[in-house]
Order: structure tokens, then sequence, then C-alpha cells
């Protein structure tokens, strides 16, 4: 990932909200990493300094947004609840607070769902395997529960068994 994480946390902040802004508008392929680094106010050339290609800077988007709703399961998490549905109510909260917080988050999701693009297809499905489950594994676990392998199941089959919910730019998915 080249030199991101030496830069200054607005100028990070800076570029990912405008790559998640972009991605989520337009898609993987009608992104354009010319596009992301002019309304970032920097150069092509240092997207790719700090991130290679444009599908490790989307990979990293995926990423970034898994450590955001982690970071805030961490912080608002109460794990004195123990009821399995309060606890999924509760992941749900957090969730929908955080994209609140954070509306490129929403968009861009909803935009990685619906990604079609055979070069990033397969890596968005390994990648919101492993982001399932490092988020679950915070939300949900409770003793003596059988383990779930939410990384085998697919995007599609997860998504099938949530109700969407839509409002502007933030998309929030309620378990039922």
């Amino acid at each position: 990932m080249g030199k991101f994480p030496n830069l200054s946390t607005e100028k990070q902040q800076k570029i990912v909200d405008t790559a998640l802004a972009s991605f989520g508008e337009s898609g993987y392929k009608r992104t354009s990493i010319r596009d992301i680094a002019a309304e970032a106010g920097i150069s092509k050339a240092m997207i790719f300094h700090y991130f290679g290609t444009k599908k490790k800077l989307y990979l990293y988007l995926i990423e970034y947004c898994t450590n955001t709703f982690i970071r805030e399961i961490k912080h608002k998490f109460n794990p004195c609840i123990t009821d399995f549905f309060d606890r999924i109510e509760l992941a749900g909260d957090i969730k929908f607070e955080a994209m609140k917080k954070h509306p490129a988050i929403g968009t861009f999701l909803w935009s990685v769902y619906e990604e079609q693009d055979s070069e990033v297809k397969s890596a968005i499905q390994a990648s919101m395997g492993i982001a399932k489950q490092r988020i679950f594994a915070r939300a949900l676990p409770l003793q003596g529960w059988i383990h779930l392998s939410f990384a085998k199941m697919s995007i599609q089959s997860s998504f099938t068994k949530c109700y969407f919910g839509w409002r502007k730019d933030v998309f929030v998915m309620f378990p039922i």
C-alpha cells in the first residue's frame, strides 16, 4: 500500500471518502482513478503510488468499511446482552449509526453488492466473507452456541436473508 499510512489522517480520509463516493456512484468499471485523484486534490500517480492498482484501492475500501464497523462495534457493543436476537438488533443499530456518520460507506457497499465486473467479483466474495466473519465474531459470540462459518456463505445467500432499507445515501441491512 505504499506510503498511504504515512499521510496525515485528514489527507487519508479525503482520499478514502472520495474513492468511496466515486465507486459507490459509478461502480468499479466506470470509476476513474483520474476523477478520484482530481476530487481528492492529488495526482493520479500518487493514487497508484499509495495503492498500486485500482483493484487494490477498491479492496482496501472494502477492508476500510469492515474496520470501521468493527471499531464501532468494539466501542458501542454491550457484552452484557446475551440474547441472540437482541445482539443482532444491537449490531444492526450500530451499523446504522456508523453509516449515518460515514454516508459514503452505504453507497459504496451497495455498489459492491451489485458489482458484476469479473476483475473484482471473486475478490469481493472473498473479502466480504472475511468481513462478515470479523463483524459477526465481534457482535454475536455466545457461549455454548454453534459456531457458524459465515465465510462459506455467498454474498447473495446472506443478503437474501435480510431486509434492505435505502434512504438517500444510507444503505442499511436489517437482519430478519
